[in-house]
């Protein structure tokens, strides 16, 4: 079984987010996020413990890791591992209340 990666709901509209974001200034830099983006959540699937391990207090939680967007190291992509692969919980950009962001999941 080949291992994959999933986007949850809110990680797919955070891209576009910061797709539609970026392509107010370069629709060439919104594409290069999103390439830059779909090659990091590869790398991570085939190397999961590169992400750094993050606490948080809320249970649902435990285990999320952070990986900066290679070219773009202020957009962090928040993830955990599964059977299958990785979940993509959340792309978020660093200048956000990431931790509070989090907790609210």
């Amino acid at each position: 079984m080949s291992r994959r990666f999933i986007l949850r709901r809110p990680a797919d509209e955070d891209l576009d987010g910061h797709f539609l974001f970026i392509a107010e200034d370069s629709v060439e830099a919104a594409v290069r996020f999103y390439e830059a983006a779909r090659a990091a959540f590869e790398r991570l699937v085939e190397m999961p413990e590169i992400g750094a391990l993050r606490p948080y207090l809320n249970p649902k939680l435990l285990g999320l890791r952070m990986w900066p967007i290679p070219d773009f190291p202020n957009h962090l992509v928040f993830y955990c591992r599964i059977e299958e692969g990785i979940e993509i919980v959340r792309v978020l950009h660093a200048k956000r209340d990431v931790e509070g962001v989090l907790e609210s999941e």
